[in-house]
């Protein structure tokens, strides 16, 4: 890895006004034409082959198309053929299980003590085993290594900078496109019912404690 993958901070592109898109267009346009594309009756090809440049982006839930929808027509400004292609729950989980997709919108749950799983995330062991997690088939033997830095970290502080090493790596093989992410839970609950005015450090996600008021019943 170059050595400024671990003192320069990742920072995603920004958009959110039509000049700052236009330039993030033209850059990807350059780094596509420097692996070898060019953009040939407004369609993205090999420059050897002629082949157009396109993929599928497989999904789950129709309610993932609000980012994926504007994210393929912006492709399509620069002439990639990105597809939108929303499936059913059984055969989203047949063909993610068995690799058969070309891109798909992933979350990966983390916990502040990242350890084992780590490997059926981004290990080369995970790479060709079906239900895996590892839906990039990373194959590297240098994540490999940071993986067992995690796991056989000898304390906190090290688990951390492990971690944290990993995660750059990660970034910067841009093996994943990072969306969003809330920081916050939002619950809705009807006022008839209450809960404890504390919920207990194991409650995760939506309460499970709940219990009619007294007035209510």
């Amino acid at each position: 890895m170059p050595a400024e993958v671990f003192v320069a901070p990742y920072a995603n592109p920004v958009g959110g006004n039509p000049q700052a898109q236009r330039d993030n267009l033209r850059k990807a346009v350059a780094l596509l034409k420097e692996a070898g594309y060019e953009i040939t009756g407004g369609w993205m090809v090999n420059a050897a082959t002629g082949t157009p440049l396109g993929f599928e982006i497989l999904l789950s839930n129709p309610m993932l198309e609000v980012v994926a929808v504007p994210y393929s027509e912006a492709l399509r400004k620069i002439g990639i053929d990105a597809r939108v292609r929303t499936v059913d729950d059984s055969q989203y989980a047949n063909r993610t299980r068995s690799f058969d997709y070309d891109m798909t919108w992933v979350v990966w749950a983390q916990t502040l003590n990242p350890g084992n799983e780590q490997r059926d995330f981004w290990g080369t062991s995970a790479k060709d085993r079906e239900g895996s997690r590892n839906y990039a088939g990373i194959a590297d033997p240098g994540v490999d290594a940071l993986i067992d830095k995690v796991i056989f970290s000898k304390g906190r502080e090290d688990l951390v900078a492990a971690t944290k090493a990993l995660d750059r790596v990660l970034l910067a093989h841009d093996y994943v496109i990072p969306l969003y992410y809330g920081g916050t839970a939002r619950i809705a609950y009807w006022d008839k019912f209450e809960h404890p005015a504390e919920l207990p450090t194991y409650a995760i996600g939506f309460p499970t404690i709940w219990w009619a008021k007294a007035e209510a019943k």
